[in-house]
C-alpha cells in the first residue's frame, strides 16, 4: 500500500495554497465584475446625456446603447456564473487534497461538532445567493439604463427580466458538469 503525503509535503501545501489562491481569486473577480459592469451602464447613461436630448430618448434613436446595456448585462452574467463554477471547482481541489492528507479528518472532526448548529452546505451553493444578488443587481441596474434610454418601462422590464433569466441559466449550466463529475 502507498503511503499516503503527509500535510507537511511540499507539494500538498503548493496545491492547497494554490486552490486556496485560486477560490480568493474567484470572489475578488466576481466583486470587480459586478462593479465593473456597474460602472459601464452608469456610463451609458452618461453617454445618452452627452449625445441625446430629453426629447430624442427613444428606442428607436437610442438602441444602440440598448444594445450595449443588455450585452453588458448578459456577459456580466455569463462571467459570473463561470466565476461562481471556478470556486465550486477549487474547493473540489481543495477536498480532494484534504482527502489524501490528515487535514479532511481533522476537519470532520470540527465539523461534527458545528453541523449540529447549523446545516452544511455544499459547495456549488456556498455563496450562491451573493452571485444571485449581483445578477439581480445587474439586472435592475439594466432595467433602469434601458427605462432611462426608452422611457418604456416594458422595453426595459423585458431586457431586464431576459438579462436575469440568462444569467442563472448560465449559473444551471455551468454548475452542471459540476454536478455530475460530483465536485459539488
Amino acid at each position: 500500500m502507498q503511503e499516503l503525503p503527509q500535510p507537511t509535503d511540499p507539494r500538498v501545501l503548493t496545491m492547497y495554497q494554490m486552490a486556496h489562491h485560486d477560490i480568493w481569486w474567484a470572489k475578488t473577480s466576481l466583486w470587480r465584475a459586478t462593479n465593473w459592469a456597474l460602472v459601464l451602464l452608469a456610463a451609458l447613461v452618461g453617454v445618452a446625456k452627452l449625445f441625446y436630448t430629453r426629447d430624442q430618448l427613444a428606442i428607436e434613436t437610442t438602441w444602440p446603447l440598448v444594445v450595449v446595456a443588455v450585452l453588458v448585462g448578459l456577459a456580466a452574467g455569463w462571467y459570473l456564473a463561470r466565476l461562481h463554477g471556478d470556486i465550486v471547482t477549487s474547493r473540489s481541489v481543495v477536498r480532494n487534497v484534504e482527502s489524501h492528507t490528515g487535514i479532511q479528518d481533522l476537519r470532520n472532526e470540527i465539523r461534527s461538532e458545528v453541523r449540529s448548529a447549523r446545516r452544511v452546505r455544499s459547495d456549488s451553493k456556498r455563496g450562491i445567493e451573493f452571485v444571485i444578488a449581483m445578477m439581480i443587481a445587474i439586472s435592475a441596474a439594466t432595467f433602469v439604463v434601458v427605462l432611462y434610454l426608452t422611457g418604456d418601462s416594458g422595453n426595459a422590464a423585458s431586457f431586464a427580466s431576459r438579462v436575469l433569466l440568462w444569467s442563472l441559466v448560465w449559473l444551471l449550466i455551468h454548475l452542471a458538469p459540476l454536478a455530475a463529475a460530483g465536485a459539488v
